[in-house]
This record gives C-alpha cells, structure tokens and sequence, in this order.
C-alpha cells in the first residue's frame, strides 16, 4: 500500500477551527492605538517580571522578546517548536531522543546526553524544567512568555548562561469566566478540545480551570505496521488557586498535569534506493516498500513514546508598604519512556 508524500504545512493554515471564546486583539510593544479620548496614538504598555518584579517592557534592560496571551491564541502557539517562529535568535527541533533548542547559536548539543542540562533554562510560573522534553507538553491558558537572551543566572539560577524562557499562565478572575474551543483538521484527522474556567468561590478566593487536549492521527503511512505513523495524543490540565485574605496577603496555589503519547515518534522517511543493494535490504525489512519521487514511507521498527509530567507551585506575597516579600515553593515531577 503505497501512501502519497504529504508535507505537513503550519497548523495556522492546516486547519479549519471553530471557536466558542471571543478571539481577542494582538498586543505587542510596538503597537500603537488611538486614544479614545483625544485621538492621540499611545504605546501599548506590556507588564514583564523579567527582573522578578512588575516592570514596564521598555524599561527591563535585558535583550527580551515577549509573546503575549493574546498574540499566543491568535496565532496558536502551543509549544516551544511552533514559539520559536516569532522570536529571534531561537531555533527549537525535534531530536530522535529529545528536544533541542539553541538561542543566539548556542544551546544544548544533540539533545541525545540525558546528563546535561540545556543552558537555556525553562521556567513554568518560576518552577524550573530541567529537561528540555518538559516542553513537549503544550503550553495553553498563557498570560505571556517571556524569552531572555544572555547570562541569568543573578536572578534565575543554574542552566541560564544563554538565556531563560519564562512562561506565566493566566491567574484566576474575581469575574465569572467561560471559555470553550475547538479545531478539526480533515486532512491528518486532528482534533483539539480547549476550555476554560474561572471565577470566585467566596469573597477571598478565585479558581480557575484550564485544559486541553489533543489527538492527532499520524501523516506518514507505514507500510511495514499497515498504519499511520506519527501520530499525538496529548492531554493537559492546570487548576489555579488564588486567595487574598488581606490586602497585603496573596496566595496563589497551582497544579498543573499534562501526558503525551507520540505514536512512533522515531520514523525514518525512505527516499529512493540508489544501488541494489540498497534496495534489496529495504525490500527484505517491508516487502511492501515502494519508492518514487510521489511517495514516501516508513520501514523501521515501531517507536512509542510517553511523556507525563507533573508540576505543583504555592506562591506567597506580602506587601510591606510598597516593599513586596516573595516567597516560591515549587515541585516538578517528569518521565519519559520508549517502547517498542
């Protein structure tokens, strides 16, 4: 069974989407508007906490991108590969045995030494990833993401030298919320569920409630297995706590839950043979195995993978007139398996 070569464009344009939420307006530091009130342009104002502080964008100096929530749904970032898109100087690609990422040309080497750490550090609400296959698990439900480029280290940490990737999810409304999405993609039978919840439970705490999930069928036909190859189920979950007692007391409690499952995510692409012996090597493996310039498909073993990851967080902060004490106290569990 031969399956026609099939380029799997950006999933901007892949897809056909139907959405239940409002889409919302693209914010960036370059944007300007018209004031409502005298007409006059003004500079959107974008918030960061690149300094672990509440600072205005144009007044951070740091060489600093940041993705805000609204830019994010517009343009349906999900992960790190599809972010790097719209940030210069980042590159992120999928190895055999992990993630890669390289910012202003350096970053971790092969991605295949699961003793090393990438010198890009990745940071979830201020919790550490230390393995660069946390970022598989998709980002949703974002505020905004912040990327530095250069040493860190004064205010995050180990594994910064080249830079940080912070990302901040959404906190949880005094007003009720209701979101819900979804995306079907006919071509590679991909469906994407979203939804969002959040609104007060009592006069001193707010929740909210966001997940998605996706699943995707593969875009490469394997002939050896007779079946699609490549294909995603990836499920995710987030529940955000926010209670303020006090107007100077605030604590925020979040857990977050995600898994992924890639369908024979090692796949190799067979091109035409270019010596007999070549062929009949790839004959003997998949008899079915057919070559020409219109076809490609798979002939190695099957290669499962799963990803499940698990993140836990209490942030506390107390106001001392004008001086504000923060306190972080996080949890970060991470697996990864392969199987045949």
């Amino acid at each position: 069974v031969n399956g026609e070569a099939k380029v799997k464009t950006t999933k901007l344009s892949a897809k056909s989407s139907v959405f239940g939420a409002v889409a919302m307006a693209v914010a960036s530091a370059g944007l300007v508007a018209a004031d409502s009130a005298g007409g006059s342009a003004v500079l959107e104002e974008i918030v960061v906490t690149a300094q672990k502080r509440v600072q205005s964008l144009q007044d951070v100096p740091i060489s600093l991108t940041v993705l805000t929530g609204e830019r994010i749904a517009s343009n349906h970032i999900t992960d790190l590969g599809e972010m790097s898109q719209y940030i210069p100087n980042l590159q992120t690609r999928e190895g055999t045995e992990g993630a890669e990422i390289v910012l202003r040309g350096v970053g971790n080497s092969g991605g295949t030494n699961f003793g090393f750490q990438s010198p890009v550090g990745i940071f979830l609400d201020g919790i550490y990833h230390g393995r660069l296959n946390q970022g598989r698990i998709a980002y949703y439900d974002v505020e905004r993401i912040e990327v530095m480029r250069g040493p860190q280290s004064t205010l995050f940490g180990m594994n910064t030298i080249v830079g940080a990737i912070s990302v901040v999810s959404r906190r949880p409304t005094a007003d009720p919320e209701l979101q819900f999405g979804v995306l079907y993609d006919p071509e590679y039978s991909n469906t994407e569920l979203t939804g969002v919840l959040s609104g007060p439970l009592s006069d001193t705490l707010n929740a909210r409630f966001a997940t998605r999930i996706t699943q995707e069928d593969g875009y490469v036909y394997n002939t050896l297995f007779n079946k699609p190859h490549g294909g995603v189920d990836d499920q995710s979950a987030r529940l955000t706590l926010a209670w303020n007692p006090s107007a100077a007391l605030s604590v925020t409690t979040r857990i977050d839950y995600g898994k992924r499952f890639a369908d024979g995510y090692n796949w190799r692409a067979l091109t035409a043979p270019t010596t007999a012996t070549d062929l009949s090597r790839m004959l003997a493996i998949d008899p079915r195995a057919e070559f020409s310039f219109k076809s490609l498909n798979t002939s190695q073993d099957q290669h499962d993978q799963r990803i499940s990851s698990l993140d836990a967080s209490v942030t506390v902060d107390y106001d001392f007139n004008g001086h504000t004490l923060t306190s972080l106290t996080g949890y970060s569990k991470f697996a990864k398996n392969d199987f045949n």
